[in-house]
């Protein structure tokens, strides 16, 4: 807004300038001319002419007017139908510019280019996430957690920080698994406890909504990217609609889509099953590893994994936490597929709130139906965390049955 100010106040300003010469320039010409130089201009005035006679005037004068008149009328009655007849390819054109533009702005914030054009902030995101959104590294402060996700305290009983380097999620499929406002309440509140910061005004930033509904758009624009029979449907159903949300609804949802991402989760499965180090590991304890561990396992993020299930972003999972919650097996596969669908929906039988950071992802756009059973079967079968004192209790025990 500044610089659109200082432009409007600089035009002006070179405006008021122009016309103060220019009445300069004329004052100084007026002043260089005799009088009798005014009257000879005078007598000799083109409006003192004697003015030509009728035949004149109403003859070839009267018809080159009416011709040039005729001919401006038909140019008129012509281009107005033409343009008319245009306007609705120009509205979709306009649409579909708007969307275009949108992703621009959202991939110059992402990759931290400040356009004043378009007046996008540089968020670099890229630093942090990598130049193909496909992960990276950052250093970060934390709090030192053992392997039950408890925070560790020094001698003065005050938490144990220290500088580790935290691995950033991919988020090049992030579109697939956070619907459109659990998007925008990650990057508007962040995530305590994570390098992720506060983008937004509300949460303390200094980003605009605008800034933030831009950036969604890349991402999602990545998430069609990464899949061509989704990008398809959503043009073919833009070309219908020029609805961009309910577009990227059908796409994610079309049997093409599916079908491709069935068989992305497949094979990644499969890669993972030959690494040597997961050598013994169940398919459910490799998809958790996947897809659930970054939050529900402590210090995942930083390659320092505690006990399985033992929480961090999400709650911990434990065999009795899950079946206490989900009682039947099928309901947490379906609270897995969908996540948590509304910002103040609750979920389980103890009622764990929605979109706090994000909220759950849903992961029926990246997993089998059978590859939730499994990391469902996984989750249910994770042992119970216990405090120190709980296992001293449970040896002491154990001791005196012997």
């Amino acid at each position: 807004m500044i610089l659109a100010a200082t432009i409007q106040q600089g035009i002006g300003v070179a405006l008021i300038v122009i016309v103060l010469l220019g009445v300069l320039f004329y004052t100084i010409i007026e002043n260089r001319v005799t009088p009798a130089q005014n009257v000879d201009s005078f007598l000799n005035a083109p409006n003192r002419k004697a003015a030509p006679d009728d035949d004149v005037f109403e003859g070839p004068r009267l018809d080159r007017f009416l011709s040039w008149a005729l001919i401006t009328l038909t140019i008129v009655a012509v281009s107005v139908p033409l343009y008319w007849l245009g306007e609705v390819g120009r509205q979709e054109g306009a649409i579909r510019g708007f969307d275009k533009r949108q992703v621009h702005r959202g991939e110059e914030a992402y990759f931290n280019v400040a356009n004043t054009k378009h007046g996008t902030p540089a968020l670099n995101c890229a630093k942090c996430h990598g130049p193909n959104a496909g992960g990276g590294a950052v250093a970060f402060a934390t709090k030192d957690l053992d392997e039950n996700g408890v925070p560790m305290k020094d001698a003065e009983g005050k938490d144990l920080v220290r500088s580790v380097s935290w691995a950033a999620p991919r988020i090049n499929d992030v579109a697939l698994r956070y619907r459109r406002d659990q998007l925008y309440s990650v990057l508007v509140y962040g995530r305590a406890g994570s390098p992720m910061a506060a983008w937004g005004v509300a949460g303390g930033g200094g980003s605009t909504d605008q800034t933030i509904y831009d950036l969604i758009a890349y991402l999602r624009h990545l998430a069609l990217e990464k899949n061509p029979a989704a990008l398809e449907v959503y043009e073919e159903e833009w070309d219908k609609t020029q609805d961009a949300e309910a577009s990227f609804e059908k796409a994610l949802n079309s049997e093409f889509a599916k079908t491709m991402r069935n068989e992305e989760s497949t094979n990644m499965l499969a890669a993972a099953k030959k690494v040597k180090t997961n050598d013994g590991k169940s398919d459910g304890q490799l998809l958790y590893e996947m897809n659930c561990a970054r939050c529900h396992t402590s210090n995942w993020s930083i390659n320092e994994p505690g006990k399985a299930g033992s929480g961090g972003m999400g709650p911990a999972l434990s065999s009795s936490s899950l079946k206490s919650r989900f009682p039947l097996a099928a309901d947490q596969a379906a609270f897995i597929k969908n996540g948590t669908d509304a910002a103040s929906k609750e979920y389980g039988v103890r009622g764990i709130n929605g979109w706090e950071g994000g909220g759950m992802p849903y992961f029926n756009n990246i997993l089998t139906d059978k590859q939730i059973d499994q990391i469902v079967e996984y989750e249910r079968g994770l042992a119970d965390a216990t405090s120190p004192a709980e296992e001293a209790t449970a040896v002491a025990t154990s001791e005196t049955q012997k």
